[in-house]
């Protein structure tokens, strides 16, 4: 388990950016599929988040490129979004 793990709070406050575009994005992730993500992949979430705001925010709201080993967690995060939002 990690320290974030330990610590949901914790977890939820990194999601909460600034932009309320992001803060969506990242707190419906956390919402709806942090919770069934393997430790691998939830480590990943939780090193994603630790990115600057301006990084976070052209990938997954401009569409620029993101680094190799963020790419298909960023494109989940927004699949979850988009199914959520669609109910």
């Amino acid at each position: 388990m990690t320290a974030v793990e330990q610590h949901p709070e914790r977890l939820r406050w990194q999601c909460r950016r600034g932009l309320l575009e992001l803060d969506y994005l990242l707190e419906t992730y956390l919402d709806h599929a942090y919770s069934a993500l393997s430790k691998e992949d939830k480590a990943l979430f939780e090193d994603i988040l630790k990115n600057h705001d301006p990084d976070l925010q052209s990938w997954l709201l401009s569409g620029e490129d993101a680094p190799q080993q963020y790419r298909v967690m960023l494109r989940h995060i927004l699949e979850i979004s988009r199914l959520v939002n669609s109910q």
